[in-house]
């Protein structure tokens, strides 16, 4: 086998041939070996590397090896015909196997090598990393077109350097344009000048040149309304230029221009009355009276208490000629004071912000912010929002919201919410929600929600929630729910639920049911159904059903838990009425109206159906009226008839005749004939009517 580093260049069909120079770490001449021996040996090795069947060598087969790095000092190169593909069979090689192939015949593929000369690794072809790469700089070979087809799947996201646009581009799209002329300036689009020191943002589709440098280009920019500057608009972040130029100032007025004088305006309001003038002409004064008897001795007081020792003399006191500002004590030394206000023992003792205020023991004593008000013992002790106030014993006493007000005794004494409003003795007094408003005593006094309203005593006082409004004394005083409103004493008083409306004293009392309304004084004192509707002193009672109507005083007053029945008039359906019943008018349908039933009553009594009928009261009598009324039982249509009623199967009946079905009569109307017949069995009396 030949020793010289250069590849032996073999044919088919044997190409697997390897030029082995010296292999390191070899034992070549051990003591007591021949040379002869010592080449057996080497050979014998050598042909177990060599696997025949799958036509590959394997490096790690030599027994003697120790357990270094087997050296190969020349390019091992796999080489193929003149015009073949040439390279190594990969079929069957594992995943991970390294091929080394150098370059082959003139029309043969290409693949991958070691340069000898300068040392660099040559892929002919795509790499392929399934990982990420870290180069210390990266190279690319400037194209003059993309360097891969369009149809090519990777077309759009391959990274190169396109000679015809002097940009960095990814697929078709520019990124950068050519830095070279000053590398100073950082350019997106297309340009051909970019300046120094400049950024430029291109978008145009043409190049724009920098005419300067340290500056901004940038096209396009929309041209909007206004005049010749640019404008930016923070919700869209998008910059606009004018036209025009920039409104000046409103000119002087110009003179009066010639015509007659309007008319004279009618005479204003009578201003106040001014100060008393001085009074003049003083007459002289009189002589002096005689002299009084002297009054009675005054009782003597006893000695006040002692004072306490003022500071020791001849210390100096800071001084200050700013008119305002004052001296305070921190007990051992005096400090001038300005920009805020603290009186009272420990006032506003810890990071007080400017212009805030702070009277009363430990009032303000902590973290009082900017422009806030604090009068009063422990009153905004700690974290007293910006803009806030808080009058009276430890109102706002932990957590005041921003911009919130606590005025009174122990009023939002706990984490009052932002923008909220409590007045009164131990208003809102624990977490009362932000925006929400409670005046009055104890009212919203504890969890009151967000955007809430409670005005009156107890009114809201505990667990109000969301969006509700109570006004009045004890006015959904505990568990009132989201959107409720309850106006008037005791209204909406305990559980009133979400989205009903209680108004009048006791009006939804408790458990008022959702989405309902109860309008008087005691109506739908306690809740049963939903969706109902209550009008009327104790209108709708104490077991009004769901989706039930009752107007007027007492109706439904006993309920009985109905389903959709109305009652409009006084007492109507006082008591039990049944499913859909209707009673429309003054006790119509008063007791145990049966379900389905209608009763229109203006009789002055009651008017009790007994089935699920019609019942009407009064129904007036005249013998001069001509027809009558017909019911159709599948529409439920009432119809009033002015043909002749028509007859069948029926015989003569006194001086009446029936003939072809028609009822014909040959006495006088106006005596009141009534025509007495039966159909199907029933007896029916008709009255002939003139």
């Amino acid at each position: 086998m030949s020793t010289e580093s250069q590849p032996i260049i073999t044919t088919y069909p044997n190409p697997y041939l390897l030029n082995v120079p010296a292999f390191a770490n070899v034992l070549e001449n051990a003591a007591g070996v021949d040379d002869l021996a010592t080449l057996t040996t080497q050979v014998g090795q050598i042909s177990e590397m060599i696997d025949y069947t799958n036509k590959q060598i394997n490096v790690n087969t030599i027994a003697s090896f120790d357990t270094g790095i087997v050296t190969i000092a020349d390019p091992v190169v796999f080489v193929g015909g003149a015009t073949g593909t040439g390279g190594v069979d990969t079929t069957g090689l594992a995943e991970g196997t390294v091929l080394l192939a150098g370059p082959v015949g003139a029309t043969g593929a290409a693949g991958f090598y070691v340069s000898t000369g300068t040392g660099e690794v040559v892929i002919d072809g795509k790499l392929t990393v399934t990982g990420l790469l870290d180069p210390t700089g990266l190279t690319l070979t400037p194209q003059s077109q993309h360097p891969l087809p369009t149809t090519n799947g990777l077309y759009a996201t391959t990274l190169w350097w396109s000679t015809g646009t002097a940009s960095l581009q990814i697929g078709a799209k520019r990124l950068v344009a050519n830095e070279a002329t000053d590398t100073s300036s950082l350019v997106f689009g297309s340009t051909s000048n970019a300046g120094a020191s400049n950024i430029l943002l291109n978008a145009s589709g043409t190049p724009l040149n920098a005419t300067q440098s340290n500056a901004l280009f940038i096209k396009p920019i929309r041209n909007g309304t206004g005049g010749g500057y640019l404008m930016y608009n923070s919700t869209t972040s998008e910059v606009v230029w004018g036209t025009g130029g920039l409104t000046g100032p409103t000119g002087t007025a110009g003179p009066t221009g010639a015509g007659a004088a309007g008319a004279t305006g009618p005479t204003g309001r009578t201003g106040a009355t001014g100060p008393a003038g001085s009074a003049s002409n003083t007459g002289a004064t009189g002589p002096t009276g005689a002299a009084g008897a002297t009054g009675p001795a005054g009782i003597a007081s006893g000695t006040g208490a002692t004072g306490p020792t003022g500071p020791g003399g001849g210390a100096s006191l800071p001084t200050t000629n700013v008119w305002g500002q004052y001296l305070i004590s921190d007990g051992s030394n005096y400090q001038v004071v300005s920009s805020a206000v603290k009186l009272g023992q420990y006032a506003g003792n810890l990071l007080q912000g400017n212009a805030s205020v702070a009277i009363g023991e430990y009032a303000g004593y902590s973290n009082q912010n900017i422009n806030s008000i604090a009068i009063g013992n422990r009153t905004a002790q700690t974290n007293q929002g910006f803009y806030c106030i808080a009058l009276g014993f430890q109102s706002g006493n932990s957590s005041q919201g921003q911009q919130s007000v606590a005025i009174g005794y122990n009023t939002a004494n706990s984490t009052q919410g932002i923008l909220s409003v409590a007045i009164g003795n131990s208003t809102g007094l624990y977490t009362q929600g932000s925006r929400s408003v409670a005046v009055g005593n104890v009212c919203g006094q504890s969890n009151q929600a967000a955007a809430s309203v409670a005005v009156g005593t107890g009114c809201g006082r505990y667990n109000q929630g969301f969006g509700c409004i109570g006004i009045g004394s004890n006015a959904g005083n505990s568990n009132q729910q989201q959107y409720a409103i309850a106006l008037g004493t005791n209204a909406g008083n305990t559980s009133q639920n979400q989205y009903s409306i209680a108004i009048g004293q006791s009006a939804g009392n408790t458990n008022h049911q959702q989405y309902s309304i109860a309008i008087g004084a005691n109506a739908s004192l306690i809740g049963y159904g939903t969706d109902t509707i209550a009008i009327g002193q104790y209108a709708g009672g104490t077991t009004q059903g769901t989706e039930s109507i009752a107007i007027g005083k007492f109706a439904q007053q006993g309920g009985g838990g109905q389903l959709a029945a109305v009652a409009v008039g006084s007492s109507a359906q006082m008591t039990n009425p049944g499913n859909y019943a209707i009673g429309i008018g003054y006790k119509a349908g008063e007791s145990n109206q049966p379900a389905n039933s209608i009763a229109l009553n203006a009789s002055g009594t009651a008017l009790n159906p007994t089935d699920a009928s019609l019942y009407v009261a009064p129904v007036a009598t005249d013998t001069h009226e001509a027809g009558y009324l017909a019911y159709n039982s599948t529409t439920g249509r009432v119809n009033h008839n002015t043909q002749s009623l028509t007859l069948s199967g029926l015989a003569s009946v006194g001086n009446v005749r029936i003939t072809n079905g028609t009822i014909s009569d040959t006495y006088n109307y106006d005596t009141g004939l009534l025509l007495e017949i039966e159909i199907n069995g029933t007896p029916y009396k008709i009255p002939l009517l003139a």
